[in-house]
């Protein structure tokens, strides 16, 4: 057996397609019966709103080692290009990142970092190569957020008002969710909105949705 990682996954970046079956009947804006909200914050009781809304938007945001561009001239000018070159690998690694920036940046610091050198001008290549060595890296440590009950599915469908078809209201909406150690969602924070019955629709549908935490792997076996 694995241990989940401390008491809960952190909070992943989800895009939710807002599609399903046609409906007319009237949508409530209202958050589940116990939810407390603040806008495009909903967040259940309990839920640790400091650590559930933040700002994952970028790695400097997340304190990520090495997320600030760096320049150097002269016998400098060598080593920020290195510093450079890890940070474009983290930033080709982002939304791993976002899972569990402390654990996740950490494993990059130990594992991918040391190894990051810059042996040849392509940037692009470099930068592909270690993000295939990190995901393969890391993968034998941590393992990210894995939707069990999904969001569209039998188990909870989506409903897309007619209104909003026969208007051309359509779009994705990007939501930052928060997990117990169980994988039940404790907060959401939509951060790129769509249209008010769109978000509301998809926060509704998040509650109801579940997920096999991130967690760390110990031991000699994945």
């Amino acid at each position: 057996m694995f241990p989940r990682y401390a008491s809960a996954c952190f909070g992943l970046l989800f895009v939710v397609l807002v599609v399903g079956c046609a409906s007319e009947e009237p949508f409530s804006y209202a958050q589940p019966a116990g939810w407390e909200a603040d806008g495009l914050k909903w967040w259940a009781p309990g839920a640790d709103t400091t650590a559930a809304f933040r700002d994952l938007s970028t790695l400097a945001t997340m304190g990520v080692k090495d997320a600030e561009i760096v320049y150097g001239t002269g016998s400098a000018a060598r080593e920020s290009y290195e510093q450079q070159l890890r940070r474009a690998v983290k930033q080709s690694l982002i939304e791993l990142i976002r899972n569990e920036p402390e654990v996740v940046d950490s494993l990059l610091e130990k594992l991918v970092m040391p190894k990051v050198t810059a042996s040849s001008s392509d940037v692009e290549a470099l930068v592909a190569s270690y993000q295939t060595q990190a995901w393969r890296s890391i993968g034998r440590h941590f393992r990210g957020p894995r939707q069990t009950v999904k969001v569209g599915g039998p188990e909870v469908p989506v409903v897309y008002p007619d209104s909003l078809r026969k208007a051309g209201v359509a779009g994705s909406v990007e939501v930052q969710i928060y997990l117990d150690e169980e994988g039940v969602p404790k907060a959401i924070w939509v951060d790129n909105p769509v249209h008010p019955t769109l978000d509301a629709i998809t926060m509704q549908a998040i509650t109801k949705a579940r997920w096999q935490p991130a967690y760390l792997l110990t031991g000699a076996k994945s």
